[in-house]
Parts: structure tokens; sequence; C-alpha cells
């Protein structure tokens, strides 16, 4: 069984709000629902309310370094994204931060160069791994997949690629940036509608 420790509020202001928190885990994640709870309940204070809605897309895994970006929507209908990172991990009990900027940040207009220091997955490697992992679920042979350019290793980032197939018709993919550990980066991948 879980067990959810109440995190200790650090921060007072949104802007540069921080929340601890721990967990003992059954597995070495925790769970979205139970940081999307912890987000709820200490940021509220700070919010003027509790937020209509908060939505962390996957689990934290139980390494250090690890993160995740969650959504959040305030009392007032404002959106804000939280982060939340693991900061130590004692044997089954994942201690982790809460931080929520001011606002949502602006996504980085596409051809812009990458000035952070953020781990990058090469084109190829998107590419190859797209493939690898869509070939068994397609009904037929693809060709090729291309994408515009590198995967910037920050959770929340995506970017739309092009799956070819054989008989000349396409279809859409996403890559979703999930988490980040050290310089590793786990992304998913998503297959869209056909194109034509």
């Amino acid at each position: 069984m879980r067990k959810l420790l109440v995190p200790a509020l650090l921060g007072t202001a949104l802007v540069t709000g921080l929340t601890t928190g721990c967990a003992t885990l059954f597995e070495e994640t925790v769970a979205a629902s139970e940081i999307e709870t912890q987000i709820s309940a200490k940021l509220a204070g700070q919010l003027g309310g509790p937020p209509r809605s908060v939505d962390c897309p996957v689990d934290l895994r139980g390494i250090v370094g690890s993160e995740i970006r969650c959504e959040l929507v305030t009392a007032s209908g404002v959106d804000r994204v939280v982060n939340v990172k693991v900061t130590s991990v004692d044997g089954d009990t994942v201690n982790y931060d809460i931080t929520a900027p001011a606002r949502r940040p602006e996504p980085t207009p596409t051809g812009a160069p990458n000035t952070s220091t953020a781990p990058i997955v090469t084109r190829t490697q998107v590419e190859v791994e797209a493939l690898r992992q869509l070939t068994p679920q397609l009904d037929g042979p693809p060709r090729s997949v291309t994408c515009p350019g590198d995967l910037r290793g920050e959770v929340g980032v995506t970017m739309e690629c092009t799956l070819h197939f054989e008989d000349g018709t396409s279809r859409q993919i996403t890559v979703s940036v999930t988490s980040v550990v050290n310089t590793r980066v786990f992304f998913d991948i998503r297959l869209g509608g056909a194109d034509g």
C-alpha cells in the first residue's frame, strides 16, 4: 500500500512557490493522482482557493532528478505549469519538490535555436525510435518517419512528425517528453489520424 506524507510548504509566493513531498512507494513511482492531490492541497492558499483542475500526464519515476510537468487551472481560470522533481530517494520513499512558476511559459518558436542546457534527442534518434515502436501497430509497412528537428529534453516539450507509408499515404505522430533523468530523455509517441 502506498503512503503519501504531507509535503511542507517552503515558499509563499506563487512565483517561487516550492513544496516538498515524499511518498512511500509500492513500486518505483509516485502516482500522478497522488501528486495532483498534493499540488491542489499545497498551492490552494497561494492561488486564491482550490484549483479548478490539476493534471499530471504520467507517474513520477522514483529516480533522483526525474521530473514531470503538470498543468493547473486556478480557481479564476488562469493556466499554470507546475514542475515536480525528485530530490532524493531513501529506500522506497521518494522525496520531491513542487514548483509553480508565475505563468505558463511561452512555447519556443519552431526553428528557434536551442539555448537551453537540456539534453537533446537527435532528429535521427527520434525517427528511428518512432519507426521501431510504431511498426508493430500498423497494418501496412511504413517507409520512413520525418521530424522537423531535434527533440529538446524538457518535460512537456512536444514535436509533430510525419509517418510515411510505401503506398504514398502519411500519418501525423506526436512525440512528447514525459520525463528526464540526468541526460536520459523518456518520450511518448502517439499516432494521429490518416493524412492521405
